[in-house]
């Protein structure tokens, strides 16, 4: 079975991801597609089947959310745990500074969609040094390289 990009992007990167760069990556994998919400992207990683499990926080170093696959079962952050609706499998877990969103999915969700609308909206999913930007040709490269693996 193919991977949804998003899976591309948060299983194969070595490193945490922001939401927008993740979203903004379809387009670099995928041309012709569109960009997905907020919204739809933790919806389908809650409602996805495959195995995986993924942790999202607030990152003190970057002072940005963001989330990882988690390669080690046995060493889950704690925090908000998301199920998928159907298979009742753990699938997201809302770590550090998280709870300042929101109680529920639900309430996370909705203030991620807020903080992020406008730098979705401007295409501005790269963070560097404080700043959202446009990708670069690095980003860009690094976003593929990743399809690759």
């Amino acid at each position: 079975m193919e991977k949804k990009y998003w899976e591309i992007i948060i299983e194969n990167s070595n490193k945490k991801q922001t939401l927008p760069y993740i979203l903004g990556s379809k387009r670099i994998l995928f041309p012709n597609s569109d960009i997905d919400t907020v919204e739809s992207l933790l919806n389908e990683i809650i409602s996805s089947e495959n195995n995986e499990i993924y942790s999202m926080y607030f990152c003190p170093d970057i002072r940005e959310y963001v989330i990882f696959h988690n390669k080690y079962k046995d060493y889950l952050i704690k925090g908000l745990e998301i199920r998928n609706p159907k298979t009742g499998n753990l699938k997201l877990v809302f770590g550090m500074n998280m709870e300042i969103l929101g109680k529920t999915f639900e309430n996370v969700k909705l203030k991620l969609t807020e903080k992020y609308k406008l730098n979705i909206a401007e295409k501005k999913f790269s963070y560097e040094k404080g700043d959202w930007k446009l990708f670069t040709e690095k980003d860009i490269n690094t976003i593929l390289s990743l399809k690759n693996q």
